[in-house]
């Protein structure tokens, strides 16, 4: 199940979607993400997020390859050239709590900072079913699917969903 959002959350959509979620530990929130700063997307609602990558499963299955001490000044840490971005256009951050677990954030340069914007549940029973809820359903939209590494994302997400190809790491 591929659940797709947008900013106001269930109250701005007219549904009662949170409290299906609830039920796999998720929640869309009734705000909007918004860019601090202005680069390459002038629309404050249109944020470009260079570091919103939680888990690095996610990364390493859009074929991103993270090298030790590559742009993390010898932390061991790859900077921002090696992480996924994305616009995440006219969205919602989302809670979650356990048995889902978030995999993708608002970073440090939209508002509000580090909240998730994507989460993944997998049931843990054999033949159990998957989801995943995103705050953006114009993320995917055809004018924003070609635009950063968005297409990456959703075929990951895709991925993710109908097949056991992809494994998030541990946390």
């Amino acid at each position: 199940l591929l659940v797709l959002m947008a900013e106001g959350g269930e109250l701005r959509s007219a549904t009662n979607i949170n409290f299906l979620l609830e039920e796999f530990g998720v929640a869309v929130n009734a705000d909007a993400v918004v860019r601090t700063s202005y680069y390459r997307y002038f629309h404050p609602k249109e944020a470009l997020i260079p570091n919103g990558v939680l888990n690095r499963a996610l990364s390493e299955a859009a074929g991103k390859v993270f090298l030790p001490n590559a742009g993390g000044g010898g932390t061991g840490r790859g900077g921002h050239k090696q992480s996924l971005q994305f616009i995440y256009p006219y969205g919602a951050t989302l809670n979650v709590i356990r048995p889902s677990v978030a995999v993708l954030s608002t970073g440090s340069v939209a508002f509000p900072l580090n909240r998730p914007v994507c989460a993944l549940y997998q049931s843990k029973t054999p033949g159990g079913g998957k989801m995943a809820v995103l705050g953006s359903a114009a993320m995917f939209s055809d004018a924003y699917l070609d635009k950063e590494e968005n297409v990456k994302i959703l075929e990951v997400l895709l991925s993710m969903l109908t097949t056991d190809d992809v494994k998030l790491n541990a946390i």
